[in-house]
């Protein structure tokens, strides 16, 4: 390996020498400490090449990459983090497990192209194009996924933690309202319109969060629709909005938890008649697609999406709006994940936005379940 002392006692070396998939080790100054014959050929350099070398002098290339990234934000934080990424110079997919500590950083790789390209052929059926060959992994969607994963982390315990004291303080204010003038309900009217905000976050949360034990049942999407249509009615009404449904008669029923589906729907219908502050129509419609699936459209009739817009949806906390939380959209790709189904959005600037999502039918689902 070089002339460097050896750094590791024997029976660690041991150990490391059993790990079959590319592994190396580096200290606080990004020097490489270690590296097994497999993360050499990862990294296409003798083993003698790379240690006691900087390891970004020995592949440049990956400097400014997701890789130099996420290892830089690894050992300041401290944080032991694992993720997909699409290696170049080997043309294959890795999972990367980065394990920092005082003493530097510990990096594990796994050839993670053939996962992938079962997934893409799972997506993709096979022939659709008469190509035969496996759709292209794609790297935004993972990349964000696993924002979503950071995000869920960390919301179940911001959530519980709001939680307690909204409860103490929605209960106080009410004692406090019943004692208080008239003159004063107008102050405590916004007060109790804040922590309900506050609430709501608090349940998007939640729902990322990690995922709860929630009994999925066989429903009628036309039903939980028609929940939905008449909560947002008068929304709809003040906007000057019309909303126009369509529903087959052969809608497949879908295995689901009605109070989640209901609020996607909410959340989407909210923003198509939010889309149009002048009026106009919503168009919605529920039909079976050709494989048996439930299929939901959603369309509006405003100034749709700019594109620089569309591709940040779904971000944490990204939104245009004023009282937005940047949330509602994450929690409906998240609610719709769990249903093992897909939501997309198609806009155009000028005419409108369409929001599709695809669930599969209750005896799919049903038959899916291990």
């Amino acid at each position: 390996m070089s002339n460097r002392p050896n750094l590791y006692p024997a029976d660690i070396l041991s150990v490391l020498k059993r790990i079959t998939d590319p592994v190396f080790a580096l200290d606080p100054h990004w020097t490489v400490t270690y590296i097994n014959d497999e993360g050499a050929g990862l990294l296409g350099k003798p083993k003698e090449e790379l240690s006691g070398r900087n390891l970004w002098e020995c592949i440049p290339e990956a400097v400014g990459t997701r890789f130099y990234e996420m290892a830089q934000q690894s050992i300041l934080a401290q944080q032991a983090c694992d993720f997909t990424d699409f290696f170049r110079p080997r043309q294959r997919w890795l999972h990367i497990r980065l394990y920092p500590s005082f003493s530097g950083m510990t990096v594990l790789c796994q050839d993670a192209s053939g996962l992938r390209r079962e997934a893409a052929a799972e997506r993709e059926p096979a022939g659709r194009f008469g190509s035969g060959k496996p759709a292209e992994p794609d790297a935004s969607s993972l990349h964000r996924r696993e924002l979503l994963a950071i995000v869920g982390q960390l919301a179940a315990a911001i959530a519980h933690e709001l939680r307690n004291p909204l409860t103490s303080l929605k209960g106080f204010l009410q004692l406090l309202e019943a004692k208080a003038p008239p003159c004063d309900k107008y102050y405590f009217d916004i007060m109790q319109e804040e922590l309900s905000r506050i609430e709501m976050l608090a349940a998007e949360l939640l729902v990322l969060g990690k995922p709860q034990a929630v009994q999925f049942e066989e429903a009628e999407p036309a039903d939980i629709m028609r929940q939905a249509l008449a909560l947002l009615g008068p929304q709809a009404v003040c906007s000057n909005v019309s909303i126009v449904s369509r529903i087959q008669p052969d809608v497949p029923n879908v295995l689901c938890v009605a109070g989640q589906l209901k609020q996607v729907f909410v959340h989407i219908i909210a923003n198509a008649i939010e889309a149009m502050p002048d009026g106009g129509t919503v168009e919605i419609s529920l039909s079976r697609s050709d494989d048996g699936s439930l299929q939901a459209d959603i369309l509006d009739q405003g100034a749709g999406i700019p594109d620089e817009v569309l591709c940040r949806i779904g971000e944490p906390f990204y939104t245009t709006k004023d009282k937005g939380t940047g949330l509602g959209y994450m929690v409906a790709l998240k609610i719709i994940e769990l249903h093992r189904g897909r939501l997309e959005i198609d806009s155009q600037s000028g005419k409108g936005t369409r929001v599709s999502i695809t669930l599969p039918a209750a005896s799919a689902s049903a038959s899916a379940s291990p």
